[in-house]
């Protein structure tokens, strides 16, 4: 299942990308007003995206943007190459990786050292008009960092799929932030077909003995 997740995932950051890159509402817009009128368009391939995370989500993700041009950095906790990814940055030194950015998503699992990162000093470290993605949790962004680099028109669009409290509260400021997009955590919606198939394959695994898929790490924390 987590492959089938990895493909959802990537079908969402590329689209919401494309989605902003080619202004598809403000086009939708003028054909409101029946206006004729062209912007520029720049180029997904002409870009730099960051990802933080290098596992199950943000590995696909990654290749997706590659296919289409994209220059693409990465954050793992080794920071090792990965092949395909041009420059890849370690748990210490990730925010290196930010002022080249002009898109950021984030793709990594919530653990201690994870929870806040995305803060004052990592938002105001990323360029001007950034796209920012959040496909992970929403612990990962201090929310209110984001509103203030939202309002101010730092960053020029937030994406985010998950929050600090789901639902998103009737009363959240973010709501009501036009730079903002919120979807309601169904950036890769759980199949109940491909769960049981990936239960019962890992049931299998466990009476006969052998290594389970998908383990999580209670060391690591994913």
């Amino acid at each position: 299942s987590l492959g089938r997740f990895g493909i959802q995932i990537s079908e969402y950051v590329v689209g919401y990308l494309l989605h902003h890159l080619i202004g598809i509402n403000t086009y939708r817009e003028k054909q409101r007003s029946h206006e004729w009128a062209r912007n520029e368009r720049p180029l997904l391939a002409d870009r730099t995206v960051g990802i933080i995370g290098l596992g199950s989500l943000g590995l696909p993700t990654a290749t997706a943007l590659t296919t289409l041009g994209a220059r693409v950095l990465g954050v793992s906790h080794s920071g090792l190459a990965v092949p395909g990814i041009d420059d890849v940055f370690s748990a210490t030194s990730w925010r290196n990786m930010l002022p080249a950015c002009d898109a950021l998503v984030i793709a990594a699992p919530k653990t201690v050292e994870t929870v806040g990162m995305i803060d004052h000093r990592a938002l105001d470290a990323l360029p001007e008009g950034t796209i920012l993605i959040n496909i992970s949790r929403g612990e990962l962004i201090d929310e209110d960092a984001l509103l203030e680099a939202l309002e101010s028109g730092h960053l020029g669009a937030a994406v985010l799929d998950v929050f600090d409290t789901e639902p998103l509260p009737e009363d959240h400021p973010l709501w009501d932030q036009s730079r903002a997009w919120i979807t309601p955590h169904i950036a890769a919606p759980s199949e109940i077909e491909v769960i049981a198939n990936e239960f019962a394959n890992n049931y299998r695994r466990y009476v006969a003995g052998d290594p389970l898929l998908n383990e999580v790490d209670r060391g690591r924390g994913y």
